[in-house]
C-alpha cells in the first residue's frame, strides 16, 4: 500500500470518530492547536523549514488525541 493510501484510509477512519464534532454546531470541542507557536525553539524538529521529523507529527497527534479526549471526558459530566 502507497502512503498516500494510508494516509486516505486513516483520514477516513479518523474522520468517522470525528464526525459528530466536525459537523455539530453545538459541539464543544474546541481543539485548535497553534503549530507554529509549539514548534518554537525546535530548530532539530524541522528537517529543511517546512517539513518535520517523525517526533514532532508523534507528539502533535498526541496532543490532539488528549486534548480531544479530555473534552468528551469533561463533557460526560
Amino acid at each position: 500500500m502507497l502512503a498516500s493510501e494510508k494516509i486516505f484510509k486513516m483520514n477516513h477512519i479518523l474522520y468517522k470518530e470525528l464526525e459528530y464534532d466536525l459537523l455539530n454546531s453545538t459541539s464543544r470541542i474546541y481543539c485548535f492547536l497553534d503549530l507554529f507557536n509549539i514548534s518554537l525553539g525546535h530548530d532539530r524538529w524541522c528537517t529543511d523549514g517546512v517539513h518535520m521529523v517523525p517526533v514532532w507529527h508523534d507528539s502533535i497527534i498526541s496532543m490532539f488525541w488528549q486534548t480531544y479526549c479530555n473534552s468528551i471526558y469533561l463533557n460526560a459530566f
